[in-house]
């Protein structure tokens, strides 16, 4: 399944998916970096109807934008 802006995410744009050791997935995007439990991903990925929670950390944690 293809999680994007349609389904949950805030961004159709990620660049890259790393996963912690507390099973959190992290994806810098175009202005922010996303947070996204892994088990709560596959949940979704089993059970469309399930909302994707996703902590989006931007220039208002001190990320600086991109342009």
């Amino acid at each position: 399944m293809n999680f994007n802006a349609s389904n949950g995410m805030p961004t159709n744009i990620v660049y890259d998916v790393l996963e912690d050791d507390e099973g959190n997935l992290w994806m810098p995007s175009e202005n922010s970096i996303l947070s996204i439990s892994k088990e709560d991903l596959e949940a979704a990925a089993d059970d469309p109807t399930l909302s994707i929670k996703v902590k989006q950390y931007d220039k208002s944690y001190g990320i600086k934008n991109s342009h």
